[in-house]
């Protein structure tokens, strides 16, 4: 999707990933951006004026839904459009489920550290990702939705609620995107790994320091390196383009494995199949020639001969 003069809606744009992923675009889309704290907006929005684009701010809880339905209706009346969301809004509330010493249980997760995170990272998502779904088809335009997960989906000690909530917004992705083709509305999830931002800078050293030391490179990833993914995922996910993935998973931490999907676009056109993205190793491009159906990982068997084979379908892929 040519994401010039589209409208493009990013939640907790104020800062960190959300506001990397407004400025470095900035000078090509109409940027709607969602966040609860005021004066982080009225930054973002300065930096991507200063860029040579032009941002319009929000403030919602996108956990409540009759403050995103508003906040929608408002961006449209403002902009004309909704032609992209990248759902990136969330909070941390870590913990171990419980803690227990010599058999007596000191602490546990409480049930509102449970619900705050869930409404924000996981309910937020489903809002955000329905209203903007709802009026890219009142308007029929094509458009894509973005989910922001993280390698905690597989499960991060000490967070049971975040992993919990960012296994659920990559499902959501892959379900929307079968939902939604039809319509021309495509959906995909980028896991990002563990980014020197604001929110994971919150965390107690020693956690930064165990997650760290798990990272390849032993450093998180920064913001500005982030926005890259989510451009080529609007840039690439347009109705018209067949062969390119209508929902992945993609992963930015060294060397874990995630599974692709692929699906026909909107039109019923483009192959299926499965494929990996193992990041920090990219091999050359490949795109399976034959009809391959979707599987869990390992080798897929396809083809006219039935013969086994390994996908290896890289980032280069998508664009």
């Amino acid at each position: 999707m040519d994401i010039n003069g589209k409208t493009i809606v990013i939640t907790g744009g104020g800062q960190g990933l959300g506001r990397a992923m407004a400025v470095w675009p900035a000078a090509g889309p109409a940027l709607a951006l969602i966040d609860l704290n005021a004066e982080k907006l009225a930054e973002t929005a300065a930096l991507c004026r200063a860029a040579g684009g032009s941002a319009h701010t929000y403030l919602a809880n996108v956990a409540r839904e009759e403050e995103v339905i508003a906040t929608f209706e408002r961006i449209v009346a403002d902009t004309g459009a909704v032609h992209g969301l990248i759902n990136n809004a969330g909070i941390l509330r870590d913990g171990l489920m419980l803690k227990a010493k010599d058999g007596k249980i000191e602490k546990r997760l409480s049930l509102a550290e449970w619900q705050a995170v869930i409404d924000v990272n996981l309910t937020g998502v489903f809002l955000c990702g329905r209203e903007a779904a709802t009026k890219m088809i009142e308007q029929g335009n094509p458009g894509v939705i973005i989910n922001i997960s993280s390698v905690s989906r597989a499960g991060n000690m000490g967070q049971t609620n975040y992993s919990a909530a960012k296994a659920g917004v990559a499902a959501m992705a892959v379900t929307w995107a079968k939902e939604l083709a039809r319509y021309g509305i495509r959906a995909a999830a980028i896991a990002p790994g563990f980014i020197a931002t604001d929110m994971v800078a919150s965390m107690k050293p020693e956690a930064l320091d165990k997650m760290t030391a798990g990272i390849p490179l032993r450093r998180m990833g920064t913001p500005r390196r982030s926005p890259t993914r989510a451009s080529s995922s609007r840039t690439t996910t347009s109705p018209a383009a067949s062969s390119k993935p209508t929902a992945a998973s993609a992963c930015r931490s060294g060397f874990i494995r995630t599974r692709i999907v692929v699906g026909p676009d909107s039109s019923g056109q483009g192959p299926r199949g499965s494929g990996f993205i193992r990041t920090g190793a990219f091999p050359a491009p490949h795109t399976c020639p034959h009809e391959c159906g979707p599987t869990e990982f390992g080798p897929t068997e396809c083809g006219p001969t039935r013969s086994r084979h390994s996908h290896n379908h890289t980032q280069s892929q998508w664009g």
